[in-house]
């Protein structure tokens, strides 16, 4: 997952874990775990949004990634999709943000 992760999501801070069964992920700046999962819902991937793990509403910009139970290549694909949907965010707000620029000031 670690390789995926820094071949599909480059902007995704992580660090692999020693042991365990999850890999803890601090999104781009500004790039909202709940934005992202919704994106992610559409490329048909899912994780946990950190938020639900911190009780004073910390984790906004977290995510929690599973790697157990599947194929190297399920993960691989996962991860593949993921990057689609930060990608697809961003360029998705790139482009509200030009719009809004272009708008006459009335």
């Amino acid at each position: 997952m670690g390789g995926a992760l820094k071949d599909h999501c480059p902007n995704i801070e992580f660090a692999v874990p020693e042991g365990g069964y999850f890999i803890w992920c601090r999104l781009p700046r500004g790039i909202a775990a709940r934005e992202l999962l919704r994106e992610a819902f559409r490329e048909r991937v899912s994780f946990l949004t950190g938020e639900l793990f911190y009780p004073d509403g910390r984790g906004q910009e977290e995510i929690r990634l599973t790697f157990t139970h599947q194929p190297p290549a399920t993960i691989t694909e996962g991860i593949r999709r993921l990057g689609q949907a930060l990608r697809r965010l961003k360029r998705n707000r790139v482009e509200k943000a030009e719009e809004a620029l272009l708008k006459p000031i009335v």
